[in-house]
């Protein structure tokens, strides 16, 4: 909400307006009026303001809505009457960074005679808006801040200590008697104003007392500044204190008119109270873009329904002092007045020539909508990995897809991994929601601690997300992937009738689970190792499809899980497996049909090296002979009698033909010969009975 005078309205503009038609352009123009009450001779008008039009939460801006609408020139802009230069003041000011203040502005009036009585035209129309006045500087302040939209603090020069200003984050707890005679506690985080000693003001919210202007002042520094909407909003609600100057940097300020309102403000304030203005000011902002859009005629006729030429939406746009030029013949280039902080997209530029050209002249019509079917292959995989998933036991997470901003210190993945990530939220919740996940092994692995808390230790969980990468090559400069990340751990089977212990997960199960998910989509799969910083030593595999990764699985540092939060509470091994979807397609199946013959079914304990992936092992003993059906791993054994560097694997496989039964000569032919490969290849030899 914002609440204005009708009678500074008509002071500014210089004509006779006519409150009812001011109310219909503001309500036609979507400021929708919500009272009209009296003060003395003049109309106070309540309107509501959406929190993306600050632009509308000044006096200024109220009139220029009013000029525009009746296509007239721009309210005039005063020129200040102060010739001074750029360069330090008194005061060395030191800003800690320009995204914390993208603007600051300050100048010093020696002299002034603070006892001087404010003008009524003043005090009038602050007292017509509810806001007290106190002294002439102060009221002068507020009443360009209602004028201008430009919040401003002035400080009493003989209270600053030291010369320098520095504008920065508060770093520690400490406390602020502020100018509303509390004391206020300021935490950590919010943007505040200090001198060599102490704290001179919350930047953008509200003054200390220890600085403030009283009727002893005679040297003021008048301080013009635009600080981060977000930081401010976040301190704001922190310490529970909402001011004028809040609400309105909560909202965004112009940065080009930080300057400008403070040269107003001391032209005024030299008037009225004597004085005199330093030779120097101090000017320090980042550098200002112009922000240009392009707005296609085609498109902003398909969304609005309309049939407007590139000439009737240039005249819309040039009523409300905005800068065309014609880009080609179904593109111009619009120049957004530095006020519009709304104005971000081409679909802000459509609406607000709907708004313009009025929603009143816009004829309703049918939309048309194209009933075409499009297959999209990827969800029809994910609802089919889905119920393989639910099928073999697991439950599906859905986590955000934010992630702590230390998570890749936590995961040990360095800046040169594939899976770094340092794309951080511009405004996030908290830290603990700060960057976008590279990787779902954070977040799965939040689910099992959390779910540990609640005494559930035998998870097995999958979540089908996104993770998200930086991309030069790509328009917006980043990518996505659609990805499944499977995580278990605990107990697979509890003992109970017939089953004298419990049986774990482990890391054999990884490739059970794959084995059902690719053998439902018809594919095949190879395997390689692979260095994941967060697996355990030795654990990490890629998944291989047709040459290329896909993937990876392996069991995860028990060193890694006790830095995440409640990862202490995790008391057995954690596997995990992660697959892009991009690339998983479901192939056509073959029919097999099943042989009559009796299979022969033979036991091979091999000895082999650690560094050895069974997976190769496997696809080579596959390859001798398509006889060979199947091979599982039916035990691992690394203990007495099992030479250094190298472990015991028992492998089971089935032979089988379809044209006959098996004799043991054939089998022990196709046997020699993986063997002998077997001990030429990969120095794998059988374990001595």
């Amino acid at each position: 909400m914002f609440t204005f005078s009708f009678n500074w309205l008509r002071r500014l503009n210089g004509k006779n307006l006519d409150l009812d038609k001011v109310i219909n352009i503001l309500n036609l123009q979507g400021l929708e009026v919500k009272k009209v009450t009296d003060f003395e001779e003049d109309k106070v008008v309540t309107i509501e303001v959406k929190a993306n039009r600050p632009d509308a939460l000044y006096h200024t801006g109220i009139l220029r809505e009013i000029t525009a609408f009746n296509g007239e020139l721009p309210p005039l802009k005063i020129e200040p009457k102060l010739s001074l230069k750029n360069d330090n003041t008194k005061f060395k000011i030191d800003i800690e960074n320009s995204d914390i203040c993208k603007r600051f502005s300050s100048l010093i009036i020696r002299g002034i005679k603070i006892k001087t009585e404010t003008p009524d035209y003043i005090k009038k129309s602050l007292e017509a808006l509810s806001i007290n006045t106190i002294n002439p500087v102060i009221d002068i302040v507020n009443y360009v801040m209602l004028e201008l939209g430009q919040p401003m603090h002035a400080y009493d020069v003989n209270k600053i200590s030291g010369n320098t200003i520095r504008v920065m984050k508060n770093k520690k707890r400490q406390k602020l008697m502020t100018l509303d005679g509390s004391e206020t506690e300021i935490p950590e985080g919010p943007i505040v104003i200090v001198d060599n000693e102490k704290i001179l003001s919350i930047a953008g919210i509200i003054g200390g007392i220890d600085s403030a202007i009283t009727e002893d002042s005679y040297d003021i520094l008048l301080e013009s500044a635009n600080f981060n909407e977000v930081d401010v909003r976040l301190a704001s609600r922190a310490l529970k204190i909402s001011t004028p100057s809040s609400f309105r940097f909560e909202r965004g300020i112009d940065v080009s008119g930080s300057l400008y309102a403070m040269m107003i403000c001391a032209d005024m304030i030299v008037e009225i109270c004597g004085g005199v203005v330093d030779e120097v000011y101090f000017d320090q902002h980042s550098e200002y873009k112009k922000n240009i859009l392009k707005l296609r005629k085609t498109k902003t006729n398909d969304i609005l329904g309309t049939n407007l030429s590139l000439e009737e939406i240039i005249a819309c746009l040039n009523k409300y002092y905005f800068k065309c030029e014609i880009y080609d013949d179904e593109t111009i280039k619009v120049e957004i007045p530095s006020y519009r902080l709304d104005l971000l997209r081409e679909i802000d530029l459509i609406e607000e020539v709907a708004r313009i050209y009025g929603y009143h002249n816009i004829e309703p019509t049918m939309p048309v909508i194209k009933a075409t079917y499009v297959k999209n292959s990827m969800w029809e995989n994910m609802d089919k990995i889905r119920d393989i998933m639910s099928g073999i036991g697991f439950y599906e997470m859905i986590n955000y897809s934010f992630i702590p901003a230390n998570s890749m210190e936590i995961l040990n993945i360095s800046e040169d991994s594939q899976l770094y990530s340092d794309i951080i939220l511009k405004n996030p919740i908290s830290q603990y929601y700060a960057l976008m996940r590279p990787t779902l092994i954070y977040s799965l692995l939040g689910n099992i601690t959390y779910n540990i808390t609640k005494d559930n230790r035998n998870l097995a969980l999958y979540e089908i997300g996104r993770t998200y990468f930086r991309d030069d090559s790509a328009d917006t400069g980043f990518k996505e992937e659609d990805v499944i990340g499977i995580i278990f751990t605990g107990v697979r089977i509890e003992k109970g009738w017939g089953i004298l212990n419990d049986v774990k997960y482990s890391f054999y199960d990884i490739s059970n689970y794959l084995n059902i998910i690719f053998d439902e989509f018809g594919m095949s799969y190879e395997e390689g190792k692979n260095s994941m910083p967060f697996f355990k030593e030795d654990t990490g595999v890629d998944i291989k499809v047709n040459g290329r990764n896909i993937g990876f699985y392996g069991q995860i540092d028990p060193e890694l899980i006790n830095k995440v939060p409640n990862g202490k509470l995790i008391q057995n091994d954690v596997m995990y497996i992660e697959i892009n979807l991009k690339y998983v397609e479901k192939k056509n199946k073959s029919i097999k049909y099943d042989s009559k013959y009796q299979a022969i079914t033979r036991e091979y304990n091999f000895l082999v090296s650690k560094n050895l992936l069974v997976s190769n092992i496997i696809a080579e003993i596959k390859s001798v002979s398509n006889l060979i059906q199947k091979v599982v791993v039916r035990d691992l054994y690394d203990g007495k009698g099992i030479p250094q560097g190298r472990h015991s694997i028992l492998l089971q496989l089935k032979y089988l033909s379809t044209q006959n039964t098996l004799s043991a000569e054939e089998v022990t032919e196709i046997e020699n010969k993986f063997l002998d490969i077997l001990k030429t290849k990969w120095d794998v030899s059988l374990k001595d009975a």
